[in-house]
């Protein structure tokens, strides 16, 4: 899985590279403009997109110095390139003043130093290299109004790293911010690409690596607000074989918990998708009542039959509890049942969260459980009106209080364990915004944690899977006319075809 790094984090492994492993900084700065010169030119080439003349507005720090890079590169591969020093030509740092004396003395008909931005008007393509990852602050006049007059061009317009304006580590942008159609992400992804308003200014995320050893990388994608983003290998890698003589129980039973009067379907939607994802045996506990609508290979009792519900708890390889639940004392006493006798791993979704929550069991458990709260689930059981700063620190801050693994439902999932594990998921989009995805990812993890897949990773996969899922349907279908089912539905081929599962 690829890194995904805070600002301070970058920092860490740039340094570590210079002192311990002896690269100098001018050769970082050198390899991470070529690199994103020629990852630019591969997108533009393989668009179609005319990039004859080329904008760079450049900084005083290292991100300029990368685009003063990125300036020369492409003038060298054909295009007419002017560059804007923003910031003037005192108070660069000693590898960005560097590379300006270099471009000085290249200068030609096909690199020129533009004296005034409005020459740039009529670029192909714009790239901005002002500010980088080490912005804390909105950008300050002239730079503010600057960028507000180039978003307004027709450019095509590349961020070298970060868009300036938006905060490398929580995804928050300050006002006048760049908007970009391509990120060029400098050895790393960074936090603020992928939260909040990343997505919308940072366009299309592309990462080059320059020299930093992966290890050390990698190494700091465990430290304090920082995680790596889930591929497909990561699932390929750890998803459970059926041995040849296997039989249902080998991956059974998955004891799905839920509906009520207004929502009886919501508990089946979960155990047809345990079912799908791989478990031999499922089981739903329902009210009293409920309509028989799922698939006839789903048993159901009555959660209401405390007996037979006690049996099953005790037989589970794994349990969950929430979908549909409601939110009546019979719920919360079935949540507080459960949390107190089940021995095996427990997954609690919607309604189960809140009883948690009510019933004081957020911080105390008998198993290792799973907590899948959306936005506003994880407003009450928290009581953050929002969530402050970086996300994922957030995520691995209330993972370690209530000693479970969880999946913090967003734009991206964030998933994060007490150790301080914690991925980003990287599948996914808009068509998850319908009613019973939740339910769908709360019974994946299930059917995983019942066919042995410890939770951190059963929770990984499932949102992985979920989210690949959803985008398969959306890119055959539309993102809009997606439900829930639909991701279910998607699952068989999905595996066979994509994961060779």
């Amino acid at each position: 899985m690829k890194p995904v790094l805070t600002s301070a984090a970058m920092r860490s492994a740039d340094q570590f590279t210079i002192d311990e492993i002896g690269v100098p900084a001018f050769a970082l700065m050198e390899s991470a403009g070529r690199a994103a010169a020629a990852s630019i030119l591969d997108h533009l080439r393989a668009s179609a997109r005319p990039h004859h003349a080329v904008g760079v507005l450049c900084g005083k720090g290292n991100n300029g110095g990368d685009g003063l890079v990125v300036a020369r590169e492409l003038a060298e591969a054909g295009c007419r390139v002017r560059v804007f020093m923003a910031a003037g030509r005192e108070g660069l740092t000693e590898e960005a003043a560097r590379n300006l004396g270099i471009v000085e003395r290249l200068a030609s008909a096909s690199l020129l130093l533009a004296g005034d931005v409005e020459t740039m008007a009529d670029s192909d393509v714009l790239i901005d290299a002002l500010l980088g990852t080490g912005q804390k602050s909105a950008p300050r006049e002239p730079m503010a109004s600057l960028i507000e007059r180039v978003n307004g061009w027709p450019a095509f317009r590349v961020a070298l790293d970060i868009p300036t304006g938006l905060d490398a580590d929580t995804g928050r942008s300050w006002g006048s911010t760049f908007r970009a159609d391509l990120t060029v992400a400098i050895a790393a992804l960074k936090i603020g690409h992928l939260v909040h308003d990343g997505p919308a200014y940072s366009g299309k995320t592309t990462t080059v690596s320059i020299g930093i050893p992966g290890a050390a990388l990698a190494r700091q994608a465990a430290s304090d607000g920082c995680g790596f983003l889930s591929d497909d290998q990561f699932v390929r890698d750890r998803y459970p074989t059926r041995r040849r003589r296997a039989h249902k129980y080998d991956s059974g039973p998955a004891l799905v918990i839920g509906g009520s009067a207004a929502y009886p379907g919501a508990p089946i939607l979960a155990a047809t998708a345990a079912a799908r994802i791989g478990s031999g045996y499922v089981l739903a506990a329902l009210p009293a009542g409920a309509p028989a609508s799922g698939p006839t290979e789903i048993p159901t009792i009555e959660h209401g039959d405390n007996e037979a519900l006690s049996a099953w708890i005790t037989r589970a390889k794994a349990i969950l509890i929430g979908p549909g639940l409601g939110r009546s004392d019979h719920a919360r006493a079935l949540t507080r049942q459960v949390a107190e006798s089940a021995a095996c791993p427990l997954v609690v979704d919607a309604d189960g969260l809140r009883a948690l929550a009510d019933e004081g069991l957020l911080e105390t458990s008998n198993q290792p459980r799973i907590l899948t709260p959306h936005g506003g689930e994880f407003s009450y059981m928290t009581g953050l009106d929002v969530i402050p700063g970086n996300p994922v620190a957030v995520a691995r801050t209330w993972s370690n209080k209530w000693n479970a693994v969880l999946i913090l439902k967003g734009a991206p999932t964030i998933i994060a364990e007490p150790s301080g594990r914690a991925v980003l998921c990287g599948t996914g989009g808009p068509a998850l915004a319908t009613a019973g995805t939740g339910d769908v990812l709360a019974g994946l993890c299930t059917g995983l944690l019942a066919m042995g897949l410890p939770p951190f990773e059963a929770a990984v996969a499932a949102t992985h899977l979920g989210g690949a899922a959803s985008d398969a349907y959306a890119d055959h279908h539309g993102r809009l006319s997606m439900m829930a089912s639909d991701i279910v539905r998607q699952l068989p081929r999905l595996l066979a075809r994509r994961f060779l599962l």
